[in-house]
């Protein structure tokens, strides 16, 4: 009798285990870990999924920080292991709704100095509040910096800003619409304020840090993971998603792998030479939307008649080339196929 029952509940393990429910659960969710290049987590269940788009609470947690890379990376000793661009993992909160988009990027570079690199911290937005001032500059380039400076590696093997001719400087810009939100933000990217231990993963960087509460003066540890990226790729996406105005949360991480790959969904749907042509379109634009915020700021200030004359001048003419940028072949057809094939491009479960 005790083996009978034995058997039938093992039979009914395996008939959960195979569940078509928990089949559909794992398309959804494998779905959502690939678009986000995020790995299926090493130890995991299809049982007890919990948690949004079908995946288990473990799952969802790959969304925060890599757990396979912080398991195997290896100390990073040398500081051209480090040089390059750098993705945040962390999307979990924008991807469950509960903040506005917005993403880590690290770009490390080499320094004259031996053991030394340079760091510049960026915050990615596609957009914020417009008192702040323009994401972009008229050049193109993306103005969301948080912090630079340089890091260097002690005896033993942590990195840290120079403590006696300190390099780091912090933007003081809002990044952000409300400014909790903003200072919450910088508070959680605030790694290296103490000393920092870095490792790597083959492409995924670990990187270990200290906070400390103003109110107790306590430290907590604190564990973040980067993917590498290809240099320009995270602006071009950001500046894509910018352009074309569609959604920064489901597309941007999207974007910024396969144009780091230079493969997926996107390559399917346009050719390689269409792809350059429509992030040039994009990083015109994002150019042209900082040249108008800007005589927008001029025009506020100018007290005379004259010149305010001149400026809505200039304003007028800015914006009919916006008009003809936006409508020029073959940006304009290109953004349409984009615009109208994003759910093939980056495409998003069911919730």
């Amino acid at each position: 009798m005790r083996r009978a029952s034995l058997t039938i509940l093992a039979t009914l393990l395996a008939s959960l285990w195979a569940a078509p429910r928990e089949a559909a659960a794992d398309a959804r969710c494998d779905t959502l870990l690939e678009m986000f290049r995020a790995e299926p987590p090493a130890l995991a269940s299809p049982l007890a999924r919990k948690g949004a788009f079908g995946c288990t609470l473990v799952e969802l947690q790959m969304l925060r920080v890599n757990a396979n890379a912080v398991a195997d990376a290896w100390p990073v000793t040398e500081a051209r292991q480090l040089h390059g661009y750098w993705l945040g993992d962390d999307v979990l909160d924008y991807v469950e709704g509960r903040r506005t988009p917005g993403q880590e990027l690290l770009v490390f570079g080499p320094d004259e100095t031996p053991g030394v690199v340079t760091l510049t911290q960026y915050w990615l937005k596609a957009a914020v509040p417009f008192w702040t001032g323009p994401l972009w500059s008229t050049e193109g380039r993306y103005r969301g910096r948080v912090a630079q400076g340089r890091l260097t590696r002690d005896d033993a093997g942590q990195w840290s800003d120079d403590p006696f001719e300190p390099t780091l400087r912090y933007d003081g810009r809002q990044l952000e619409y409300s400014r909790a939100s903003d200072l919450w933000t910088k508070t959680r990217i605030n790694h290296f304020e103490f000393e920092i231990t870095l490792r790597r993963a083959d492409d995924t960087l670990v990187l270990e840090s200290r906070h400390r509460d103003p109110r107790t003066n306590s430290f907590s540890q604190n564990v973040t993971t980067y993917t590498r990226v290809a240099p320009g790729a995270a602006r071009d996406a950001l500046a894509l998603v910018a352009a074309l105005e569609i959604s920064q949360a489901r597309n941007f991480d999207c974007l910024a792998h396969q144009l780091s790959e230079g493969q997926g969904p996107l390559f399917d749907v346009l050719a390689v030479d269409e792809v350059t042509a429509l992030l040039q379109m994009a990083r015109q634009m994002v150019a042209l939307e900082a040249e108008e915020a800007a005589l927008r700021e001029a025009r506020r200030l100018a007290r005379d008649t004259e010149t305010r004359a001149a400026l809505r001048d200039q304003y007028i003419e800015l914006a009919e080339r916006k008009i003809a940028l936006a409508k020029s072949d073959p940006q304009a057809r290109l953004g349409l196929q984009v615009v109208g094939r994003i759910d093939e491009i980056c495409p998003w479960p069911d919730e």
